[in-house]
């Protein structure tokens, strides 16, 4: 288990603590509340990530932040946006890309069930 560094931070809060906590080039992320997602679909995830760059699905013109892959040189990143007041992982995802750090991945129509999220009432 890792603590949260930045506490009541959202998801961003947490990928940070996680980022700076690892050993390995990359972390992938999958948000409990997509039951949907396979293990075919993270390994196609897996498979389509280069080099230790991440790579987060892109649907219906939104990230997808939370079934992604992220490098740990992101580390940085995430700290300085949460001292900033930055939470959106939507705009840490875009400042990622333009590091070159992430690559998006078109979402196959097959996969759009993967991204069904049960965090509702």
């Amino acid at each position: 288990m890792i603590e949260d560094v930045f506490p009541d931070q959202g998801p961003l809060g947490g990928l940070a603590s996680v980022l700076g906590s690892i050993d390995a080039p990359r972390v992938i992320v999958l948000g409990i509340d997509m039951p949907a997602v396979t293990v075919s679909g993270l390994r196609q995830l897996l498979e389509a990530c280069e080099g230790e760059r991440g790579l987060v699905p892109r649907l219906n013109g939104r990230w997808e932040p939370l079934l992604a892959i992220y490098p740990r040189r992101l580390a940085e990143l995430a700290r300085t946006r949460l001292t900033q007041g930055e939470r959106s992982l939507q705009g840490f995802v875009e400042a990622g890309i333009a590091m070159g750090a992430i690559d998006s991945w078109a979402v196959a129509p097959e996969a759009t069930g993967w991204f069904v999220n049960l965090n509702r009432p």
